[in-house]
């Protein structure tokens, strides 16, 4: 699946937002954790499907090529 090329640039984020949001406390580490942990797993599946498919490319926004992002995983 293309979406998948989009996972490990939003997975950090989202991740960063929450740790931030509760880095007072021990929830900000274990949010850290994991999320590091379920990258590595989204990682691990974009290698299972390049691995099956081949070099996987997806246009984001459907925007053309010199004007849109092209995510590229070979």
């Amino acid at each position: 699946m293309s979406w998948t090329l989009s996972l490990p640039l939003a997975i950090p984020f989202v991740t960063s937002v929450l740790a931030f949001g509760f880095r007072q406390k021990r929830a900000g580490r274990w949010i850290s954790v994991a999320g590091s942990a379920v990258l590595l797993a989204t990682a691990l599946r974009l290698m299972a499907e390049v691995l099956d498919a081949g070099v996987i490319a997806w246009q984001m926004g459907g925007w053309p090529a010199p004007f849109g992002i092209t995510l590229v995983a070979d």
